[in-house]
């Protein structure tokens, strides 16, 4: 296993902290029987690899010994591995869709950045698309986590989402009875299912079978991204329970074998994304707020001031009895919380994005009806 890794020249290879001399080292370590030598090589890889959602020009070159990995029986933590193999893959979300980086997105250099690291970004994705059948093939590995981190992964890719989605549903077609590997599954189909098709008729009825909440939710955040304010009502209530009171589908998504799969914080966004009136959305919304972990509430604030503001900043002029009900309903809360201020660079990013006040100080001097911004 990993006979390969000599032959490639990591010295003239660079990631986030210098030359690549270090990555054999650490691939090798993934595959120890010792839990600590393991962690320590993870905590190294997405530092030097995979750093703050960048990959680097020696990402692609380690790609197709993490795929190895993945397929061998006797490595610990396969999930891991395909967990990680995931992550390299989610450039375009970190740099565009989540937008903590808001305000760095406005900045002359930042789309010269990142042409800069799109080669790297391309060839990253390329070395785990072509891993694909060999994902497949662990849909059907004795480990529940590995089943669950195979299917997950299929999904991030859309090119090729009627072969993905196919090899996906003939596994459920086959009597998959894990409940975390069947919402994880539905999961990923959701993320390659596109408007009005086979795969978005197949989660509705996913959503109206006998099926465990955790795969019922995933079933409707499917939907809300595929065709989005077309949604079923069933759907769209279904989704303001998991965001405020998620129950035992909070349970489920915390057994996903990656990171920041919080079924509150996912089902916020999906209500973001759906739109609507905010009288039945935003409540569940700001009750969420302090529920979640300090990270996710900066995603749960976006949300809320995307439903109450449409999408668009705030006036420069506007005053706060310019404000809806709403409007003021949110800012306050916002305003109140305690999780949303404990990343403050972040928590600025955010309310800046909107036109709002970025420190605490100012956004409460502009709901007591003092213009301060900073």
């Amino acid at each position: 296993m990993l006979e390969g890794l000599n032959e490639v020249r990591w010295y003239k290879l660079r990631h986030a902290y210098g030359r690549a001399t270090d990555v054999p080292r650490l691939l090798r370590a993934i595959a120890s029987d010792d839990a600590h030598v393991r962690d320590n090589a993870w905590h190294s890889l997405y530092g030097n690899l995979f750093h703050q959602g960048t990959v680097f020009e020696a990402t692609a070159h380690a790609v197709p010994f993490l795929i190895e990995l993945a397929q061998a029986p006797q490595v610990r933590d396969r999930h891991n591995v395909l967990a990680y193999l995931g992550a390299l893959t989610r450039y375009w979300e970190v740099h565009h869709e989540l937008g903590i980086l808001g305000g760095d997105r406005n900045k002359p250099n930042f789309k010269e950045k990142l042409e800069q690291e799109l080669p790297s970004v391309r060839a990253a994705h390329e070395a785990v698309r072509i891993g694909a059948p060999s994902y497949a093939k662990l849909l059907a590995d004795p480990s529940p986590l590995v089943r669950a981190g195979a299917a997950y992964l299929l999904g991030h890719f859309p090119e090729d989402a009627e072969r993905n989605i196919g090899w996906i549903r003939e596994r459920i077609d086959a009597g998959e009875g894990d409940v975390v590997v069947r919402a994880a599954s539905v999961l990923s189909i959701g993320l390659l299912a596109t408007a009005r098709t086979e795969a978005t008729a197949w989660l509705e009825q996913i959503l109206a079978a006998d099926e465990p909440d955790g795969v019922r939710v995933a079933a409707a955040l499917g939907l809300a991204w595929s065709i989005r304010s077309a949604i079923p009502e069933v759907a769209r209530a279904l989704l303001i329970r998991a965001a405020a009171a998620p129950g035992a589908a909070k349970e489920v998504f915390a057994q996903f074998p990656w990171d920041e799969a919080d079924v509150q914080a996912y089902s916020i966004d999906a209500l973001a994304v759906i739109g609507g009136e905010p009288a039945t959305s935003l409540p569940p919304l700001i009750k969420a707020l302090d529920d979640v972990a300090p990270w996710w509430s900066l995603g749960v604030a976006r949300a809320i001031l995307h439903m109450v503001f449409a999408g668009e900043p705030k006036s420069a002029t506007a005053s706060v009895n310019d404000l809806s009900t709403d409007q003021r309903a949110a800012l306050f809360t916002i305003a109140q919380s305690q999780k949303f201020w404990y990343f403050a660079v972040n928590a600025k990013h955010v309310l800046r994005s909107f036109g709002l006040p970025g420190e605490r100080e100012g956004l409460v001097a502009f709901l007591d009806g003092n213009r301060r911004t900073e």
